[in-house]
């Protein structure tokens, strides 16, 4: 089988993959030597009327919702006014509801022998696809594994050449930090963008080019980085009582988004995890801690850095970026403030630790999860509701051929629960003509919860939505672009708030 690489990239209406839908998707394949195959693929997905955009992201991307509501003047001005690739007609855009936007998108990352790849895309991108995928009935995982294929995220890849080969490339610094933005890293580099920064397809072309740089300037760590796309070869790092080096951007850049650490076994409930111990530190505090307290300190967010605890969960199979110790140079280990020596003492003094820390940590962690079960929205509980049933699962492709009619009064009968209120969601978003009028009164009645339910300060979602575009207005000025974008943000709260009178 032959290998190729997928590079992809999402524009969504918010920050959060879990919530905030997709609205444009760019993609381009690539084959082993980044040389693209056939034309690239450009959607845009329609809007659906129970959607409130974060003004910021339609800012940053230049996007709004009402442009792509009616399809007709929608595939127009998608056309016209949101593409800027110098004539290339292979790349045309297409508009289409969220169903043929998630079939299109599967099929090229489903492709047998596919390797898909974003920046930053391990936690962004990859769940955007997850949630696509679970919301329009497709196994959310399979396309990452199945055939041969995999996935790799180049943001933490850039991560591991600037820590320790850093030779060939520059490295943009933004207020005294190393700045792994794509745009900051692109720039740094002489990589010119082929369109405005934030459009899909402008994005992929940046990655893929960036990719390029980094393969002929250091090709041994490019290769290296592509076999921990293989769990067993990560495996030997976790399961391994040695130390080793963990790259992520969870480390602070002025330490490299490196760190020196030791596996402390696999303590949650996640098989794929493994929780690692950042060996600068000395883990002797961490043995006279209380399990309260290692709970508390775990959440990292609620905690100021003194009081964190310096453990990270390595999740074996979303390749993560880990090297043998003596890949760091003495010029590396100096400017990281890793003491090779100190290491190895605390590297010793937490083997003997172990089985008390060990004990402690899964105590820990059973607590947190046991506090985290709680009852959350169907078309968020992709996670916390546990695979799907195979039985289940097995009526999807049957599901996604049928017309919206026989949608309407087939007599599904699911196993897992979560499914019925998918399965509604999915026809009223994608064939809201399908719907008879009980139904429609339910989705207006379920839209207007959403749109009256606190979000922050005890604000509703239309009033915080209201406000956020007023602040815009604030900070943008006289700027009549995006002065025009906030005008089209405010007409479309009008136009849903309308839509089911």
């Amino acid at each position: 089988m032959t290998e190729t690489f997928y590079w992809y990239d999402y524009e969504t209406w918010g920050r959060d993959p879990w919530r905030r839908r997709p609205c444009q998707f760019g993609g381009v394949r690539t084959d082993a030597e980044l040389n693209p195959i056939g034309a690239p693929l450009v959607l845009f997905c329609r809007p659906t009327n129970e959607l409130l955009p974060e003004p910021e992201a339609c800012l940053t991307n230049g996007l709004t919702p009402h442009r792509y509501w009616n399809t007709a003047r929608g595939a127009a001005e998608c056309a016209v006014a949101n593409h800027h690739f110098d004539g290339d007609s292979a790349a045309a855009p297409h508009q289409c509801h969220e169903a043929e936007f998630a079939a299109r998108i599967r099929h090229e990352l489903a492709w047998p022998g596919t390797c898909s790849v974003g920046f930053n895309a391990r936690h962004f991108d990859d769940e955007v696809t997850r949630m696509l995928f679970y919301r329009n009935f497709y196994d959310p995982y399979a396309h990452a594994y199945q055939n041969g294929n995999s996935r790799w995220d180049l943001i933490d890849v850039m991560r591991l050449a600037h820590a320790l080969r850093p030779d060939g490339l520059e490295w943009p610094q933004v207020d005294g930090r190393t700045s792994f933005k794509l745009v900051d890293l692109c720039q740094a580099n002489a990589i010119v963008p082929t369109g405005r920064p934030h459009d899909a397809l402008v994005d992929v072309h940046l990655t893929l080019a960036l990719a390029k740089r980094l393969k002929t300037t250091q090709p041994k760590l490019f290769t290296y980085a592509l076999t921990l796309r293989d769990k067993d070869v990560v495996n030997t790092f976790a399961d391994k009582p040695a130390p080793f080096l963990h790259v992520s951007g969870s480390y602070p850049p002025e330490h490299g988004c490196i760190a020196p650490v030791l596996a402390l076994g696999r303590l949650s409930e996640n098989p794929n995890a493994a929780q690692v111990f950042d060996l600068r530190h000395d883990p002797a505090e961490l043995a006279d801690l209380s399990v309260a307290d290692i709970r508390q300190r775990l959440i990292a967010h609620s905690q100021p850095p003194h009081l964190r605890i310096p453990i990270k969960q390595l999740r074996t199979n979303t390749v993560p970026m880990v090297a043998p110790l003596n890949t760091l140079t003495p010029a590396a280990a100096e400017r990281w403030a890793i003491d090779r020596t100190l290491v190895e003492l605390h590297a010793q003094r937490l083997q003997q630790l172990l089985p008390t820390v060990q004990l402690k940590l899964r105590e820990a962690y059973a607590q947190s999860n046991t506090a985290a079960a709680t009852a959350i929205d169907p078309e968020l509980a992709l996670y916390s509701g546990g695979f799907l049933p195979a039985i289940d699962t097995a009526l999807f492709e049957r599901l996604r051929a049928m017309t919206p009619e026989q949608l309407a009064t087939h007599p599904f009968r699911f196993k897992d629960q979560r499914l019925p209120t998918l399965l509604f969601r999915y026809r009223a978003r994608n064939w809201p003509e399908s719907l008879n009028e009980i139904e429609r009164e339910e989705w207006d009645a379920w839209r207007f919860e959403q749109f009256t339910a606190p979000v922050a300060n005890d604000e509703t979602a239309i009033d915080y939505y209201l406000a956020e575009i007023m602040r815009c207005r604030q900070q943008c000025g006289n700027d009549s672009t995006q002065s025009a974008i906030l005008d089209a943000l405010e007409l479309w709260a009008e136009q849903v708030m309308d839509a089911g009178d």
